[in-house]
């Protein structure tokens, strides 16, 4: 059975929720503020099932992929999928962490904080697309930015040693003059390197929900930042567990090391023109893994039917996601086209009379 892990405001008891300018708590309610040791440290992570209530049957017979929780400051009910961490009350909107999610095997070891509050992460996805006149009229809407989302997405992080090799052909161009005239000498040589490397932190994210080119493309985040992981990090940001476990994500880290360890390799290979590398080979001496939570905002955009999404990095501020193309202003741009047009063939037309 679930807990859940709520911080309270000592001076007047509303919810606290982690507030990433700061790096420690805001109460709403009263506007206090608290830095992180004043709140964690007076507050025990260990919670007992008797905590929160959890009801089956009845009219709270839900599937087995769903949950209902009890919300401890209003009494309502949390519904949420199993792989939901930490979530929102639906009815008093204040922060409630499900601890149970992130125990035993799905408890984090590290976790980057929120360093990028709502208001900037909307600062910078207007200031991304306020200049897209093709987008559609509702896409920077109240309604729209009110839907962007503080998660922090499970990652796993791979700590491993790799024996790479590529090989390939390096030219090397010289000019050279023959009978009066000159010329360009190319000489071509097989070039090859290999060696042993190490590399540590090399990141994938663990959600199926999420889509992996997007996620990918906000990185890099800086692990310097990555502390130990604490539930208070949660308040007032949702969160997923893994759900793609290390064996799956293999061969997405042995991609990103082919890369990683070519390029490495090419810094010992000097003197040529140009290299064309042929073949590249990545093997894995060893591996450990880590689990830890990033910091993202999220933001979808159901346009015609399809579902647009966007991803800012919740540590950096890079911003990923492709925007939708409104066809009523695709329209009126073309035929604005055509009359400038039409108009400045008249006038060439005129003018030459």
């Amino acid at each position: 059975m679930e807990s859940t892990v709520q911080y309270k405001c000592p001076n007047c008891g509303g919810e606290l929720r982690f507030d990433p300018n700061t790096q420690g708590f805001a109460c709403d309610w009263c506007n206090s503020l608290f830095a992180y040791g004043e709140i964690v440290e007076d507050v025990s992570e260990e919670f007992s099932a008797d905590d929160v209530q959890q009801e089956y049957g009845g009219k709270h017979d839900y599937s087995d992929e769903t949950d209902v929780y009890v919300c401890s400051s209003c009494g309502a009910e949390i519904i949420c999928d199993r792989n939901t961490a930490a979530t929102f009350c639906c009815y008093c909107h204040n922060p409630v962490s499900l601890s149970g999610r992130l125990s035993g095997e799905f408890r984090p070891e590290t976790v980057i904080p929120f360093k990028i509050d709502r208001e900037k992460a909307l600062k910078i996805f207007t200031e991304r697309f306020k200049k897209k006149w093709f987008v559609p009229r509702d896409f920077l809407s109240q309604s729209q930015l009110e839907t962007m989302t503080g998660l922090y997405v499970p990652y796993w992080m791979a700590d491993c040693g790799v024996q790479a090799s590529i090989s390939g052909v390096g030219k090397i161009q010289m000019p050279v003059v023959r009978h009066g005239g000159s010329a360009i000498l190319v000489k071509a040589f097989s070039v090859s390197r290999e060696g042993t490397m190490r590399f540590d932190k090399v990141p994938a994210d663990a959600s199926r929900r999420i889509d992996d080119e997007l996620i990918d493309a906000i990185e890099p985040f800086s692990y310097s930042e990555l502390t130990d992981f604490s539930m208070s990090y949660l308040s007032g940001f949702y969160a997923d567990k893994y759900d793609v476990n290390t064996d799956e994500l293999l061969p997405r880290i042995k991609n990103r090391l082919i890369p990683a360890s070519e390029q490495m390799l090419r810094k010992d290979i000097t003197g040529y023109t140009t290299v064309d590398i042929k073949q590249r080979s990545v093997r894995i001496l060893d591996i450990n893994w880590h689990y830890a939570l990033l910091p993202v905002w999220f933001m979808n955009y159901n346009h015609r039917g399809k579902t647009y999404s966007y991803a800012i990095n919740g540590q950096t501020g890079k911003i990923s996601g492709k925007y939708p193309i409104s066809p009523l202003k695709t329209a009126i741009g073309a035929l604005i086209a055509a009359v400038i047009a039409f108009l400045a063939v008249y006038i060439v037309g005129v003018s030459r009379l």
